[in-house]
């Protein structure tokens, strides 16, 4: 659902048709939006076991965040590259 509202924001048929610096104000949020998802994720990734009651055993999430991510991370490379063509050409 989020990589669908980002990809409504940019509008993907009108990134190179508008005014540039509109572009790169959009691109730079949705990049700014990407990661702070990603590093949210890492940061309760490392303190799961601190959730747990002490006379709990610990329990590590089971799953590979390559495989979570995947897609996700794909389309960060795509706005990453839009980003640049944007602001270097």
């Amino acid at each position: 659902m989020l990589l669908s509202q980002c990809r409504t924001y940019l509008d993907p048929s009108e990134v190179f048709k508008g005014e540039v610096e509109e572009t790169v104000v959009k691109v730079k949020t949705v990049m700014s939006n990407l990661t702070a998802l990603k590093d949210i994720y890492e940061q309760y990734r490392t303190k799961v076991t601190t959730y747990f009651q002490p006379e709990q055993p610990a329990v590590d999430w089971e799953f590979a965040p390559v495989l979570v991510f995947h897609r996700y991370d794909k389309f960060i490379e795509r706005v990453q590259l839009i980003y640049v063509r944007l602001t270097v050409g």
